[in-house]
């Protein structure tokens, strides 16, 4: 249970029966005793902003210890940031910064569940200040009573990341090096089939008060003799917008459509209508044919004609399972955290023409979304009947030729202090694939893309047999311009020359490259149990 600032700390000792009290009988009393049985640690975000808060924390952190609740305090560091309160974008940077203290925190006391305390009241809050943003439909479903932890992308072992044992499956998550010896040995071609591992794990946020208005948790409270504590900031309409929209509710009569009970009704509504066109989206990728390329991060997909669905879903709802279908294949390969829906509603009309009768189809070209090329693929002597959907080569957008959005990594400053000895920590490179090194110190290494001007020093380091294998490779895996999206690992020679020595996620090493430098490679996080269906393959 992770209390952050204010109000929210007061629910720590919320009895079991109040929290399960809407649930089946016996379900509500097995649910009590597995809880009882639970060890829970305790954090308290002091944000440092106001004066006297270290001292309210430790407060805070007496009562849960007399209460038999191990806890710790979490002070946020500010950096050079001054007068923080005065800051346009504060709210956000509070929220980064508590997220990002209290991922760390969890991971570093083996917790992968976060209860944060938010209430009702917070929930009202929450969807009337995106009411005022202008968000719309999804945008209005409020919090979520569990998620993936924002805020905490690209920390191993935090976000999406961390709960995978590579000592256990060795044939998917040895170094590609352990691998490629064994294919040289055995005189075989490249066996497609020997996919990268994907990431496991995470920490989990989760809201089990949402049900429950402030004033009922206060009177919990007040019978359980449980003292708690609120920020008189929070009472201040002129520092933030959702205190405005407290003090609004707190003083003012509101008109019916703006009530609690409205509010709270009209994020039910956008949730259940979620739900329901995700698990149309679901079943409808579930079961599309599609090729997931873990090596490369490709995905090559044949999207269902969607027309099927005109007579059981409005317009509109068609639109929306034809964005949640195309934000799902996205995110296998998308190098950004999130594919935001309302970027989407443009790449519907390239992909499914067949929904929109005031478009006029015409033949699919390449597109660029959320960082994701869209290719189509040219139709098979079989199916080149002019009714025949395309396929689609999904694979990450081209860098540009500038360079300046090349995700580079300078590997010769990297920490070898990390726990595993000469192994640094894990790097998450280009938002897909997460990487650690073991090398020599001091060595003049960089991770980035692999470059046309590479190719050629590269494969005269390769051994005989990858030099023979080495275009079947690229040809299955990452063929045309999709190569130069692939990681390489470079070194910097004496002569300021850089010289590729691996290609870590194809499996491909210069002879001498164990002198420099060994490595992991994992594929980000990726629902693999939705690839199951339809005629799905993963390499």
């Amino acid at each position: 249970m992770a209390p952050t600032q204010g109000d929210v700390r007061m629910s720590l000792q919320t009895p079991v029966e109040e929290i399960v009290s809407g649930l089946h009988p016996t379900l509500a009393k097995f649910t009590a005793a597995v809880v009882r049985d639970l060890e829970f640690q305790a954090f308290v975000v002091d944000h440092g902003v106001r004066e006297g808060s270290d001292v309210e924390a430790k407060a805070v952190s007496n009562v849960l210890e007399q209460r038999g609740i191990q806890t710790r305090v979490l002070k946020i560091d500010w950096g050079t940031h001054e007068r923080l309160a005065e800051l346009p974008n504060f709210e956000s940077l509070a929220r980064r910064y508590r997220f990002r203290a209290l991922g760390k925190a969890c991971r570093d006391a083996g917790i992968n569940s976060l209860f944060l305390a938010h209430h009702q009241d917070d929930q009202v809050e929450t969807v009337m200040m995106r009411m005022i943003n202008g968000h719309r439909i999804f945008g209005l479903r409020g919090m979520k009573r569990d998620c993936e932890i924002p805020e905490c992308h690209g920390i191993h072992g935090v976000h999406e990341s961390g709960a995978l044992d590579t000592t256990k499956d060795h044939a998917v998550s040895a170094p590609p090096q352990v691998l490629q010896r064994k294919q040289d040995t055995r005189r075989k071609r490249f066996q497609p089939k020997i996919n990268l591992a994907t990431e496991m794990g995470g920490v989990r946020v989760y809201r089990p008060l949402l049900g429950f208005t402030k004033s009922r948790l206060i009177d919990t409270c007040t019978a359980a003799k449980m003292e708690w504590f609120e920020d008189h900031t929070n009472k201040d309409p002129t520092i933030t917008t959702r205190n405005a929209i407290r003090h609004m509710y707190s003083t003012y009569a509101m008109p019916t459509a703006l009530a609690p009970l409205s509010i709270l009704s009209l994020s039910e509504k956008f949730e259940k209508k979620h739900d329901h066109l995700q698990k149309v989206a679901d079943s409808l990728f579930e079961a599309a044919n599609k090729l997931f390329m873990t090596r490369s991060g490709t995905m090559i997909i044949k999207f269902p004609d969607l027309r099927f669905l005109e007579s059981s879903l409005s317009p509109d709802d068609l639109k929306l399972v034809a964005s949640l279908l195309l934000r799902q294949a996205i995110s296998f390969v998308t190098p950004q955290e999130h594919a935001r829906l309302h970027s989407l509603h443009g790449s519907v009309c390239r992909v499914f023409p067949e929904i929109l009768k005031d478009v006029e189809p015409s033949e699919p070209v390449i597109f660029t979304v959320s960082g994701v090329q869209f290719k189509p693929m040219p139709p098979s002597i079989s199916h080149q009947e002019s009714e025949a959907r395309p396929e689609w080569y999904l694979s990450r957008q081209l860098y540009s030729s500038a360079g300046s959005d090349r995700p580079d990594i300078d590997l010769s400053t990297c920490d070898l202090s990390h726990r595993d000895g000469s192994w640094t920590p894990w790097m998450l490179y280009d938002g897909r694939f997460w990487f650690r090194i073991q090398k020599k110190p001091r060595t003049p290494l960089t991770l980035r893309p692999l470059q046309k001007g590479d190719m050629v020093d590269f494969k005269k380091g390769l051994g005989r047999f990858d030099q023979l294998r080495f275009k079947d490779i690229l040809r299955q895996v990452a063929p045309a311009d999709v190569r130069w999206t692939l990681p390489a690992i470079a070194h910097k020679e004496w002569n300021g020359k850089e010289i590729v020595v691996a290609l870590p996620t194809v499996d491909l090493a210069i002879v001498d490259s164990q002198r420099l430098v060994e490595w992991e490679v994992r594929y980000k996080k990726v629902d693999v149990e939705i690839l199951k269906g339809g005629g799905t393959e993963i390499i």
